[in-house]
């Protein structure tokens, strides 16, 4: 269950989408904290999971989820998937 709205965890989605080092909290503006990682990265066999406490170091790994708290507000938002944003509808 998580702190924010689903509009807020929409937000936070597209953050993690965009640049998984800074995430800010979408009712306070802080950078939030990074509590696990989870992500993945080819491997010899195939694609390597793994979780991790905070961010994975490297370039290869790609975030599956991430679990996140803001440390102003102290709410969370577990498992936020990255999502890449969607364009906006025009009206004809």
């Amino acid at each position: 269950m998580s702190d924010y709205t689903d509009r807020g965890l929409q937000k936070l989605a597209h953050q993690v989408a965009q640049h998984a080092d800074l995430i800010r909290c979408p009712r306070d503006s802080a950078v939030m904290r990074v509590l696990s990682t989870r992500a993945e990265r080819p491997g010899a066999h195939g694609l390597r999971h793994e979780s991790f406490v905070g961010r994975p170091r490297g370039r290869s790994w790609r975030v599956v989820d991430i679990d996140l708290e803001c440390p102003a507000c102290k709410r969370r938002a577990m498992a936020v998937q990255p999502q890449a944003p969607q364009p906006e509808a025009t009206v004809t």
